[in-house]
Order: C-alpha cells, then structure tokens, then sequence
C-alpha cells in the first residue's frame, strides 16, 4: 500500500511544482537577461527553497498545522495578503501610461543568485501551502 500512497505523493507534488507561479517569470527573465548559468543557478535555488518546504512538512509542519488550525489561518492570510499586494502592484503597473515593462532578472554573484532563488521559492504562499497540503491529504496519519 506505500506504493500507491508514494506515488499520489509525488503526481501531487508534479502538479503543485509544474504549475507557473512567481518562479517561473523569474527563471525566464533571469535566463534571458543574464545568460542560462545564471538561470541554472537561479534554479538550484528555488529547488532548495522546495526542499525546505518539503523537508518541513515532512517533518511535521502539516501535523502542526492541521492541529493548531490557527497557524493555517496565520499562513493563509498572509498568503492571501501577498496576493493582494501582488495585485495591486499589478493594477498600477497597467494604469501608468507609456511606462515600459521591467524585466524580472536577477544578476550579481552566483551566491546571489542563488540566495534571490532561495528566498522567491521561501516567500512563496504556493510553496508553503502545496507542501503542507499534499502531505497531510496524501499520507496516512
């Protein structure tokens, strides 16, 4: 039964991880603008930013959570929070007249590189509540 149980875990976690968010925009202009080493790198990143999500609800953060529902409350309205921010950066990005669009790239040493990933993947809402869902809806108790 593992067998099955593992591998829900890991179509979920496709799905969550292949789905387009913050990161995605970032590694392609990041790749574009400053050359594909550095999207390379930019990616190790957000796969240790994950990892860190993942190894968090592996170890209990879901458990935590699904036991003090008001940490959840405290993760979703901050992620909702961030959504609106987004949002309105957005709408008043629309509304300036004639201003070009800024490319998302991020440039300097490899370490920083890597650290812009890291923190994108760290702030994520998605992130943080696609790991903690998928393991406390996947795996048994």
């Amino acid at each position: 039964m593992i067998g099955l149980e593992w591998a829900a875990l890991w179509l979920a976690w496709v799905l969550a991880g292949g789905s387009p968010g913050p990161a995605t925009l970032s590694i392609a202009g990041t790749a574009m603008n400053t050359g594909r080493r550095a999207g390379l790198i930019f990616v190790l990143g957000i796969l240790f930013g994950s990892a860190c999500w993942g190894l968090a609800a592996a170890a209990g953060l879901s458990a935590v959570m699904l036991a003090n529902a008001w940490i959840f409350e405290v993760l979703r309205y901050c992620g909702a929070g961030y959504l609106l921010f987004l949002a309105l950066k957005s709408l008043s990005s629309a509304l300036r007249p004639n201003v070009p669009m800024a490319q998302r790239a991020y440039g300097g040493s490899a370490w920083q590189i890597f650290t812009k990933g890291t923190l994108i993947h760290l702030t994520n809402p998605k992130a943080i509540l696609s790991w903690a869902s998928i393991y406390s809806l996947v795996l048994p108790s």
